[in-house]
This record gives C-alpha cells, structure tokens and sequence, in this order.
C-alpha cells in the first residue's frame, strides 16, 4: 500500500525523491538566501507588494503591517533564485498564526512581496514544523489519495 500524506509527515509515496533533491538543493541555497535577507533586513528601504499579494492579504484577512512586522522575526525556509520563502508567524489574538511570505529579493534594500499565505492551509506540503516541504502533490491528488 502507497503511504499517503498526511499533515507532519514525511514526503508521499510519490514525492520521495523529489524531497531528498529538494533537501539537497536547499542545504546548497540556504546559506547564500539568507546573508541576502539579513541584508535586506539591514537595508530596508523598499517593500512593493504584487497584486497577487495585495488581493492574498484581503482574501486571508492580513494587514500589511502585520506582514511587514512578522518579517522582522522571519526565517528563511526556502530559495530559488533571488526569491526566498520566509516562515514566521503573527499574533492573533492569545496564539500565533504560522505564515509563509514569498519575497523576490529584487535589490539591495529592495524586495517584493510575492504572496502571503497560511502553512496549515496545505498542511500536507510541509513536515511538522511548517519549515520544511515534503510533498509537492496537488489538493486534488490528495483528496483522492485520502478518498
């Protein structure tokens, strides 16, 4: 029988693989992503939203300065290219609320805010802690994974 993914799993069945080269290629990107965001957090002089981001912070009910305050605590989980994922969390109320922010590191003290979402949203995706990814499979093919 095929081990589906479940919420603080490891990777499926059939993200295996991709998982270990993922890793791989992380434990190579990671230290270079974030010198560039602890630099960017020196130099802030510019943040730009997307609308993708603009549209995500009103659909998932965020502020920006919730945004812009939760990055100050943030670390970096993921890198591709200039673009880093930013894991950090905001208060809500009397808990915290996890948060992925994806930033394009555009330019020394200048960055865009990709998009805004919420980890346990696709819980799947990401092992317990929420840092690290290990399924790349779509909603729908895990919804029938789990039918």
């Amino acid at each position: 029988m095929l081990r589906t993914p479940r919420p603080g799993d490891g990777a499926c069945a059939f993200c295996e693989e991709r998982a270990r080269c993922w890793a791989a290629l992380q434990e190579r990107l990671l230290p270079a992503a974030e010198a560039a965001y602890a630099r960017f957090l020196r130099q802030k002089k510019e943040i730009l939203w997307s609308a993708h981001a603009e549209g995500r912070l009103f659909f998932r009910c965020l502020a920006k300065r919730d945004v812009l305050k939760a990055l100050e605590d943030g670390v970096v989980v993921e890198a591709q290219g200039r673009t880093v994922l930013v894991f950090t969390s905001i208060r809500a109320g009397r808990a915290y609320r996890p948060l992925h922010v994806v930033l394009s590191l555009d330019a020394p003290g200048r960055a865009t805010v990709v998009t805004v979402y919420d980890p346990r949203s696709e819980a799947w995706r990401w092992d317990a802690s929420l840092t690290r990814r290990v399924c790349w499979c779509d909603r729908e093919e895990v919804d029938a994974l789990w039918a």
